[in-house]
Parts: structure tokens; sequence; C-alpha cells
């Protein structure tokens, strides 16, 4: 269940994602920018990773879906590769999307592709990003569950399952920016009409 929280609180962005958290607005929408992290395994290969949002509590369990509300709209996706990882196809790629043949536009984002199976790590602080998408790409009627998916880097629709592996356990960072409806008030808190006053003075 999202909360809304209103823009004058003093909201950190990771603590937000992980308390399922978005931004009231003032024209009736509330805004995400949620982050996680999705560990690439050294004791052999995968197909796909979840993306788990940590708390920043210690000892407390991360949400292990990375789900976007109903009726959202995907404003922005990126990631950020720390470090070189191996991917099972020469030129593969990693993808982050709901599924792995996803091929609305909007809704997922390719990595780079791998040289000689290698996937090269981003630069500094870089991320590789889709940038903004003014108004967005509605994630449909029900929840969707983003992830990262190793593939054979084939375009968008016509992906291959492939692998990923990594010399140590690497932690890719994923970022996904949303809006969605806001929460109309209850009717009985909406401003009533004045009220005639009646005096007791005579």
């Amino acid at each position: 269940m999202v909360k809304i929280v209103n823009p004058s609180d003093a909201v950190e962005a990771q603590r937000g994602s992980f308390n399922e958290q978005v931004v009231r607005n003032f024209d009736g929408s509330g805004s995400g920018l949620w982050y996680g992290r999705a560990t690439v395994p050294s004791s052999g290969t995968v197909a796909s990773l979840d993306i788990v949002r940590y708390a920043p509590q210690l000892d407390i369990a991360g949400n292990a879906a990375f789900t976007i509300p109903a009726n959202a709209l995907i404003t922005r996706i990126a990631m950020h590769v720390p470090s070189a990882v191996t991917l099972g196809a020469a030129t593969g790629k990693l993808k982050v999307a709901t599924a792995l043949t996803g091929d609305t536009s909007g809704l997922y984002l390719f990595s780079p592709a791998a040289v000689s199976n290698t996937l090269a790590a981003n630069t500094g602080i870089e991320y590789t990003d889709s940038g903004y998408t003014a108004g967005g790409v509605t994630v449909g009627s029900s929840a969707v569950t983003f992830k990262v998916y190793a593939t054979g880097g084939q375009a968008a629709g016509s992906d291959v399952a492939s692998t990923v592996t990594a010399a140590a356990d690497t932690d890719i960072i994923v970022v996904v920016g949303f809006i969605l409806p806001d929460r109309l008030l209850v009717p009985d808190q909406v401003f009533k009409k004045p009220q005639t006053l009646v005096s007791n003075n005579y």
C-alpha cells in the first residue's frame, strides 16, 4: 500500500522507497523515485534477479519485490553496474523490465552490450538512464514487478534468456520513477457551505 507524504516533509528518497512512500503533488498526483539492489552472485549463474529495496535500519528485511502500483505512470528507469559482470552471451545485455520479453516503450531499460561476454561497469557514479519521460507510460490496471534479466542482446520483445555471474557478489542499483493518482479526500472532509449563525442577542 502506497503511503502519501506531504511535500513539506523531509523524506529522504531511499527511505521513502523502502516505506512505499510517494510525495503528494498539487495537481492530484503522487510522485515516487524508488531505489533497489539486485545482487549478481559469484556462486553460479542466474537468469534473472529480484530487486530488493532495503530498510535504512539494521536487521530489518528488505522489500523482496520491486512492485510499482497499478495505474502508475513510469517516468524514468536507470541502473548502475558498479563492477564488470559476465554474461552468458558474447554480446548479451542486462534488462530492467517487468518481463523478459517486455517491449512496451518506457517500461524497460537495456544496459550496453557486453564485449566478449563481459559487461563493463558504469563509469564512476554514472547510471545507464532512460531519462525523464514527460507524462509517463502506464503500467496498466494491475501492479507490476520489475526484475533484472540477463538476455542474449536481442531487440526488446525478441529477448532470449541468458545468464549472468560475477567474480564477487555485485549489487546492481536500479531506480524507477513514477507518478500515480493521489487519493481523494473523504467526502466529509471537503469544506462545507457557510453556516448561518443565529444570534441570541436581542
